[in-house]
């Protein structure tokens, strides 16, 4: 498998960005204005990806979404058994909790123990999405600057005919403050 990372910058003023051009001069990192927040910054690496790379899929991955050392071999597994739908990874907090994942039924967060579920939408923390996915429904709506455009592609995939899997925690992302109520 081989992974290109395109990373979008929106304003960071600790020297991240410089940091990793040193370390990894391969990555592609994308200058946003400071008004991007996750929606935005996410769809500007997407449309950026797209035309220069022969990637099968994107993997969105939330700034502070901590991977589990397998993580992405555990996707990519889940993905050729599932191809042409999305893949979920539930993420918990440093004590277990379940932070963030698939949601069914409303607005249930699942709780995935050995096996993947099937879910009706998702947070966006660690999202893949093959190109045959995005070639059919497109991208993240430009409408949503931070929150919930990533519970309407879900959403708009479930409209579409494309399954969506939650695997069970591949990583760690400590909850934040509350959604907006919709």
């Amino acid at each position: 498998v081989v992974i290109e990372v395109f990373l979008t910058d929106d304003g960071c003023k600790d020297g991240t960005p410089e940091v990793i051009k040193e370390v990894y001069p391969q990555i592609h990192i994308l200058q946003g204005d400071g008004n991007l927040y996750w929606n935005r910054g996410t769809l500007l690496a997407w449309e950026y990806a797209l035309p220069h790379s022969e990637c099968e899929a994107v993997i969105w991955l939330n700034d502070d979404t901590y991977l589990f050392p397998n993580a992405i071999e555990v996707i990519v597994e889940k993905a050729k058994r599932h191809p042409d739908s999305i893949i979920v990874g539930t993420t918990s907090s440093r004590n277990g909790i379940i932070t963030y994942g698939g949601y069914k039924n409303g607005n249930i967060l699942l709780h995935p123990n050995q096996e993947e579920i099937e879910c009706d939408y998702f947070n966006g923390n660690v999202v893949y999405v093959p190109r045959s996915v995005s070639d059919k429904i497109g991208l993240l709506d430009r409408k949503f600057i931070h929150r919930m455009g990533d519970f309407e592609y879900g959403r708009r995939a479930k409209r579409s005919g494309v399954s969506s899997y939650v695997l069970p925690a591949i990583g760690m992302c400590e909850r934040n403050s509350s959604y907006t109520k919709w």
